[in-house]
């Protein structure tokens, strides 16, 4: 994510939870450490242009306001726990949620807030430690060493990086063939592992569902998504454990197909409407020995709960 467009999202996480805390009549704490004098997020806010900081206040109003009226039962449980906006170290451990406001018996209404950009998650292909399955908690089997092909491709592919680098290249930009001796062959070994782990013999034991639960957070939440250039807010509910007032969506079971797009796309086509799609890309310009996946969902099963507000 550039500097630009993370200095906007903290800007409209800070407008929805200002928004929020505002409409409950309670305090916004925020991520500003003892030292600050200012959160981050609400400077980026402040140092938006005022009709940048306007139009952001009424995607917050808007989507604020549509998520209150659905949860008013839970609301009104409400007692005196105030707004916080989670730390980024919360996002890197696997927690989706950006704001939180804990409820009394227990529950949270929590929010997560995407600036024209709709990515569910980025995790990281380590070149040293290939396994994913343990690492997102897959729970598949695993095949032993000398038969885990996956693992063999991405040691070839990192033992290649670190040959090229050893030899003088220091950024991703330098790197020769970059597509042909790196996209290439680690998506390929990717895409084969995943149609292992989600054959048919893995459909019983929920490989698909736990895949597509690391992917969209295990807390229950609201995804909401501002667009500005086309006036437009959509607000989704992941409602999986059954805490908010939304629809509960349906999981994946099977992985229908696995298909290559432009060269540094996987697209994941599962059943009940669910497409992923995973762009791998070199995230730094200095060569590391991992690199990033950037997941988006494309599709959504139908009972997925959205609701666009055009401003």
């Amino acid at each position: 994510m550039s500097g630009t467009q993370n200095k906007n999202g903290n800007a409209f996480e800070y407008a929805l939870a200002h928004r929020l805390a505002g409409a409950m009549g309670v305090r916004l704490k925020t991520r500003a450490k003892p030292d600050a004098t200012v959160d981050k997020a609400q400077a980026d806010f402040y140092d938006q242009p005022r009709d940048a900081r306007r139009w952001l206040a009424r995607a917050a109003e808007a989507a604020v306001s549509h998520i209150l009226n659905l949860e008013e039962q839970m609301l009104a449980e409400h007692g005196d726990m105030n707004v916080r906006m989670l730390p980024d170290s919360a996002g890197i451990s696997g927690d989706p949620r950006d704001i939180v406001l804990p409820v009394d018996d227990g529950r949270d209404l929590a929010i997560s807030a995407k600036f024209n950009n709709d990515t569910v998650k980025n995790p990281r292909l380590q070149f040293d430690s290939p396994d994913f399955s343990r690492q997102w908690g897959l729970g598949a089997k695993k095949l032993d060493e000398n038969d885990d092909e996956y693992s063999k491709a991405v040691k070839s592919v990192g033992d290649h990086v670190q040959k090229i680098k050893a030899g003088g290249v220091e950024v991703w930009r330098d790197f020769p063939d970059l597509h042909k001796n790196v996209y290439a062959p680690l998506l390929l070994a990717f895409r084969d592992e995943m149609l292992r782990l989600m054959s048919v013999d893995s459909q019983e034991s929920g490989v698909c569902r736990r895949f597509a639960n690391y992917m969209v957070g295990k807390p229950d939440y609201y995804k909401v998504m501002a667009y500005r250039q086309r006036n437009l807010v959509v607000v989704q509910g992941y409602n999986f454990g059954r805490t908010l007032a939304c629809r509960c969506p349906s999981f994946p079971s099977a992985l229908i197909s696995a298909a290559l797009y432009r060269g540094t796309t996987l697209v994941l086509t599962f059943d009940g409407g669910w497409v992923f799609t995973m762009r791998i890309h070199t995230a730094e310009s200095r060569i590391t020995r991992s690199l990033k996946w950037d997941v988006r969902i494309i599709g959504h099963p139908s009972d997925l709960y959205s609701h666009h507000i055009m401003l």
